[in-house]
């Protein structure tokens, strides 16, 4: 990552390279006119530059030849741009991620569920790459196969599953008052905290309110059919 951000910057924070390299593409009749420029903290341009760099590989490193500017045998190295190609495949799902949770009425229990669902898809990838399965990876899948370390794509997707598993450790306690949100009528209710016991029993044996709960989304239904004389603590 670290190279790919230094080939990109300095293509761009120098304007007569940044000219020079417009003037290329367009030569070429590429789709890619610029880049954008890197942000540390938003996956969404990190991904979208990490594509554009993969398709514009023979570009780029034909201007870095041509301007005698670093990293330009990086982007002949096929081993490096293996790596490459997963690290861009890697954060088109991270960009997936993050545009989930986007949108009206998006919940805390929305988000845990977005983020449970990827840590289930990591374990996945790590099987597969380990056997050589790039069907995920389509950018990896397209390199040559001789190229591909699996051990290395393997540990690349298994630091990032430890990562994802340190950092929502403290959203996991709250599984069980999650699923008495978005599944009151399924929750046992020896898991339910002691006070709400009671009324999760009236409501459980409810069966017009069973029926209000099918048809309707978890923060409509406690608003809107859950009043509070019948059901206080709820």
């Amino acid at each position: 990552m670290y190279i790919v951000v230094k080939v990109v910057n300095s293509i761009l924070s120098h304007s007569l390279n940044h000219r020079q390299f417009q003037l290329l593409l367009e030569k070429v009749n590429e789709h890619y006119i610029d880049l954008l420029f890197f942000c540390e903290v938003r996956w969404l341009s990190r991904g979208a530059m990490l594509s554009r760099v993969c398709d514009l590989k023979q570009e780029i490193s034909n201007f870095l030849h041509q301007k005698k500017l670093p990293y330009a045998d990086k982007f002949f190295d096929p081993r490096w741009f293996a790596c490459l190609a997963l690290l861009t495949d890697i954060s088109t799902h991270l960009n997936a991620l993050n545009l989930k949770p986007q949108g009206k009425e998006v919940l805390v229990t929305d988000m845990y569920c977005h983020i449970i669902a990827f840590e289930v898809k990591l374990r996945l990838w790590e099987t597969q790459l380990a056997d050589s399965q790039f069907a995920h990876c389509p950018r990896l899948a397209a390199c040559d196969p001789d190229t591909i370390d699996p051990d290395t794509c393997v540990s690349v997707v298994s630091s990032l599953r430890q990562d994802f598993a340190s950092r929502f450790k403290g959203v996991k306690v709250l599984a069980g008052d999650f699923k008495l949100f978005t599944a009151p009528f399924d929750v046992a209710v020896n898991d339910v905290p002691i006070p709400l016991q009671m009324e999760i029993i009236e409501l459980q044996c409810n069966e017009e309110l069973k029926a209000k709960f099918r048809t309707s989304s978890p923060l409509s239904f406690f608003r809107d059919y859950l009043h509070s004389d019948k059901f206080p603590k709820l």
